[in-house]
């Protein structure tokens, strides 16, 4: 009776029951049972069979009924129950193990117990192991350490994380991340307290603090601006510029990136805007630019068309960028599998969309390689388009700005041709030298050595 009331009590509260026949329930469902009926069944055959034959019921002899316990755990004990937790890992099956044994060789009660001791030794284990990652970010403003906290930081953590903490050089800007942090204990609120207000201003160290909840003992703090100002645009080069994008694009692809505030950047770039290039790209929704460069709120400059073709219209806004803004790289990003790209290459005619595509004809005349199934369905054809109406567009920009054309021959700025794989999220940078050559042109070689000198400088394989 006292069970029966434990566990009606334990249900209407929503707790668990106080003991969980299981053995009932799987046999049941062995039985065939497809729904909770079939316990309430059982039930209540038992309570039919108390009441009405209890005098037979003493008669069963106890060995009969510990052969059908016996009988019934045997095929509950499945081996594959133990090869499907012996997979998961030590740290899963040796407490399994030990909690089986004991209680055959003790009791259910001292068995659980030593299985839960054991259970609590591979979880603080687990705590003191926790990673305490730093990252290194490049940002326009330059490196920045990223420190990320784990789930849980206990007194376990406290040496790994002294450690880093201690590691993180002098006159730099490190992130402490707690976005992911379930629990932060008193020792480590203290310590992290002490870094903030004695050891990050003794080492000069410019420190955020972020993700901190509101009932931990210490919370978010920021001390430097992560956006692109005046100073930051005007002292990075171009080549300086192509590496940032192209970091950016590495944490896309590993789908790490960076972890910004967005109601921060957008009130620290309401004023004013520093840019540190311009992107020429499709309209194409499966090519976010900001997002597969990771840049934020007044990073970059992004002029979309479809094809990426250039106009009057598109060449005055590159020229605001970069003669009145002060951007320092342009990049022309196409990208695969482009719509506008196929029905050039298919010869579509249609309203307006008639005279933009006109303007990827010249690609498709200089494509030389293939000489037939020059349409959409042949990849090759339309990716060697794709490569051609980049550099068509780079030689468009260099030919009819002359204000741009000044700027890259003094230095000032540099431009560069790149596509976009749909498929992988790679940015695939070119000195188009070859595809320049077939579009022909007076300065189309002296284009691809600027191309040329820019991505070396840069230190990207092409």
């Amino acid at each position: 009776m006292a069970q029966g009331v434990g566990n009606l009590t334990a249900g209407l509260i929503g707790g668990i029951p106080i003991t969980s026949v299981i053995v009932r329930t799987s046999i049941n469902i062995q039985a065939g049972s497809t729904s909770k009926i079939s316990t309430i069944l059982h039930g209540f055959f038992i309570f039919f069979a108390v009441m009405l034959i209890p005098g037979t019921l003493n008669k069963i002899p106890l060995s009969s009924l510990a052969a059908i316990l016996i009988y019934t755990g045997y095929k509950l004990n499945k081996p594959s129950i133990y090869r499907n937790i012996f997979a998961q890992g030590s740290d899963r099956f040796i407490p399994f193990i030990v909690t089986v044994v004991c209680i055959i060789v003790f009791n259910l009660l001292t068995g659980i117990l030593i299985g839960l001791a054991v259970s609590l030794f591979y979880i603080l284990k687990s705590n003191s192991q926790a990673r305490i990652n730093i990252l290194k970010e490049i940002h326009p403003t330059g490196e920045i350490n990223r420190l990320v906290l784990p789930q849980q930081m206990t007194f376990l953590n406290k040496a790994a994380l002294v450690a880093e903490l201690d590691s993180i050089p002098r006159e730099s800007q490190l992130i402490i991340d707690a976005r992911y942090t379930q629990y932060i204990d008193k020792e480590i609120s203290e310590l992290l307290k002490e870094f903030k207000e004695e050891q990050a201003p003794n080492k000069k160290i410019a420190l955020n603090m972020i993700g901190f909840k509101e009932h931990y003992k210490i919370h978010n703090y920021i001390d430097f601006i992560n956006v692109t100002t005046y100073d930051v645009q005007s002292h990075l080069s171009p080549a300086e510029v192509l590496n940032i994008l192209y970091e950016g694009n590495q944490r896309f692809l590993n789908d790490n990136l960076i972890h910004r505030s967005n109601q921060l950047d957008i009130k620290h770039t309401a004023k004013a805007q520093h840019p540190i290039a311009i992107v020429l790209g499709c309209i194409d929704s499966r090519v976010p630019v900001e997002t597969i460069f990771d840049v934020s709120f007044g990073d970059i400059f992004c002029v979309r068309v479809a094809g990426n073709v250039v106009n009057n219209d598109v060449l005055a806004s590159i020229e605001y960028a970069c003669n009145v803004v002060g951007v320092k790289l342009i990049i022309v990003l196409g990208h695969t599998r482009c719509g506008a790209i196929q029905s050039a290459c298919d010869g579509v005619e249609k309203g307006h969309i008639t005279e933009l595509l006109d303007k990827i004809k010249p690609a498709i005349d200089a494509e030389n390689e293939t000489e037939t199934n020059r349409h959409s369905k042949n990849t090759t054809f339309v990716n060697n388009v794709t490569d051609l109406n980049v550099a068509n567009t780079i030689q468009k920009i260099y030919e009819r700005s002359s204000i741009l054309h000044q700027m890259i021959e003094k230095n000032d700025i540099a431009m560069v041709g790149a596509v976009y794989n749909v498929q992988t999220g790679k940015v695939h940078y070119s000195n188009y030298a070859h595809e320049l050559n077939q579009l022909g042109g007076k300065n189309n070689e002296h284009l691809a050595s600027k191309l040329n000198a820019l991505l070396k400088e840069s230190k990207i394989k092409i």
